[in-house]
């Protein structure tokens, strides 16, 4: 009976130990899986795992001495000692089991936890890396704006540094000129002509800076679309007959408004009227001139003259020069390139539309100014000829816009309401006059 008995107790140990085992291997297994899936394996965990591995083949070893030794005890039955401490030995095996069983598990689960960390921390990390390369691109773009912007401001600047340098070579010219009268103050002050010396050369310093300021006036109007004086032309080509005839319309409509605003008495809506008209001409003539005017070369005078006949010379160089820009300016006119076609059909609009009705609605048809034909024989028009009372309303030429009840013949006109033109070369109707006849 203690013999079976034994054997049911080195039964109960090999299971338990089996079981532990078991346990043992299915951790390691899972443990080797998880440790392909991720980069590195910590230390820490490989010397618990060899420990563990040290303690079961430790308690390997003391399993095989029980072995032996209850193989010993069957030769001796009836010792209740021994029995009882075959049975502690078996319970001391069992109880290291249950503990490696349940450190592996804790092993395991501290695992895991570390694992879904890990993934939590490389989650972060990506969205930290795409935050990053998004705030560097958003920096790259604006470095490149900035640069474009420093690439303007050195280009305005640069533009800016070449006008200072024309003024201060002005002032250096003056300060020059002046240095030369002080001078020439100094040698003659012991001179009893010395008064008229001074005179001499102030109305010199006079003329030439007055000089100055006209070329820069004449550049300055010809940058912002001011008609120049054209000079004669024998054959122009259509492009120069462009050019004349926009610079023309221009120059005597500003001849127009300042006689009527000098009068006076002149209707301003009329007035207005013209100055429109005469800023869309200067916008046409500033379009084709470009936004660089041409630089007048430097005015180089000797300002010594002391007698009638040096400061008569003088005048005469001041006045050559200033004809020399006009004669630059008017080289520079004539070379700009344009479309024929388009001022060809531009200007009998312009002419027809914004000079002709604009002016007929504030004058009556009776009392259209010369300047009005002037303007019309330049495109080859003319009024259609209405004699109020006498003249039958056609359809062919008028638009009749409504009849009246009046005291003349049935069909005559007896009101212009805007006048009609037509071509001097054929009469061709190019607008037909509205009028209201008579009932």
């Amino acid at each position: 009976m203690h013999q079976q008995f034994r054997y049911a107790l080195l039964l109960l140990a090999l299971a338990l130990f089996g079981f532990a085992s078991v346990g043992y291997s299915q951790d390691a297994n899972k443990q080797a899986n998880s440790a392909g899936q991720l980069n590195e394996e910590p230390d820490s965990l490989e010397t618990r795992f060899k420990n563990l591995e040290y303690q079961l083949n430790v308690l390997q070893s003391q399993f095989n001495a029980t072995k032996t030794r209850l193989n010993a005890l069957e030769d001796a039955p009836g010792i209740p000692f021994q029995t009882f401490v075959m049975i502690f030995v078996v319970l001391v095996i069992l109880a290291f089991a249950v503990v490696i069983f349940f450190g592996l598990r804790m092993v395991q689960q501290h695992r895991r936890r570390s694992d879904e960390i890990t993934q939590r921390l490389q989650g972060k990390l990506d969205e930290s890396v795409q935050g990053l390369q998004k705030s560097l691109d958003y920096v790259r773009q604006g470095g490149r704006d900035n640069t474009e912007k420093l690439k303007e401001a050195e280009s305005k600047q640069s533009l800016i540094g070449n006008e200072q340098e024309n003024i201060h070579n002005a002032i250096a010219e003056i300060k020059g000129q002046i240095d030369k009268v002080d001078l020439t103050l100094a040698n003659l002050e012991s001179d009893g002509e010395t008064d008229n010396i001074i005179d001499y050369q102030l109305k010199v310093e006079s003329i030439v800076q007055e000089t100055r300021a006209q070329v820069v006036e004449l550049a300055r109007g010809y940058t912002n679309g001011e008609p120049i004086d054209f000079f004669s032309i024998e054959t122009p080509t259509p492009s120069q007959n462009v050019l004349l005839i926009l610079n023309w319309i221009a120059r005597n409509l500003g001849m127009w408004i300042t006689e009527l605003e000098q009068v006076g008495t002149a209707n301003p809506d009329l007035i207005q009227t013209l100055g429109y008209a005469e800023r869309a001409i200067k916008d046409k003539l500033k379009t084709l001139r470009g936004e660089v005017p041409p630089s007048p070369t430097p005015l180089a005078l000797g300002t010594e003259g002391s007698t009638d006949t040096e400061f008569s010379e003088i005048q005469n160089q001041c006045s050559a020069y200033v004809a020399r820009f006009e004669g630059m300016l008017f080289g520079y006119q004539l070379g700009c390139t344009i479309n024929e076609a388009e001022y060809n059909q531009f200007i009998p609009q312009f002419i027809k539309d914004r000079l002709f009705n604009g002016i007929a609605r504030f004058v009556p048809f009776d009392q259209l100014p010369e300047q009005v034909d002037e303007f019309l024989q330049l495109v080859g028009y003319e009024v259609v000829p209405i004699e109020v009372g006498t003249t039958k309303a056609e359809a062919r030429v008028h638009e009749i816009q409504g009849s009246r009840q009046t005291g003349v013949e049935p069909g005559t006109i007896v009101e212009v309401v805007l006048p009609g033109l037509r071509r001097k070369t054929d009469g061709e109707i190019v607008q037909k006059p509205v009028v209201i006849r008579g009932e």
